[in-house]
């Protein structure tokens, strides 16, 4: 583990639930090992064994915003066009296509909005819970 101020980096043992964790995306790995920066509220110091926690409910939270608005968007789309080809006696695929995708364009900037909104907030990060050796 290595300090910086109110954050820490921290090697990390990867396991069996690193495959399913939605945080192992700010995991970077070095020669084999694994480490994630998380927030050092407990003072650990380089050099200590500590735990490293993270909250599932901000993570679901974020995987909603990321993966299921922009289905919700795409479905929307597709609806509308399906919808308006019909009244006007358009090709219903190609309607309901393109309104698909102009549905998603949206959704893809207000993805990137929260994303960011997101990665500002501490809720979302990994910290350390405790020290577990000095």
């Amino acid at each position: 583990m290595r300090s910086g101020g109110p954050t820490a980096w921290v090697k990390v043992t990867p396991g069996v639930s690193c495959e399913s964790c939605a945080a192992k995306g700010s995991c970077h790995e070095r020669a084999g090992d694994r480490e994630v920066e998380a927030i050092n509220a407990v003072g650990a110091k380089a050099g200590d064994k500590v735990m490293v926690v993270t909250d599932t409910g901000p993570y679901l939270k974020m995987t909603f915003v990321l993966y299921i608005v922009p289905v919700l968007a795409l479905l929307a789309g597709v609806a509308v066009g399906s919808s308006v080809a019909g009244r006007f006696g358009w090709d219903q695929s190609l309607c309901a296509v393109v309104a698909g995708l102009i549905a998603v364009i949206p959704a893809v900037f207000f993805v990137r909005y929260q994303g960011g909104r997101m990665a500002g907030d501490n809720r979302y990060r990994p910290r350390i819970n405790r020290i577990l050796v000095r």
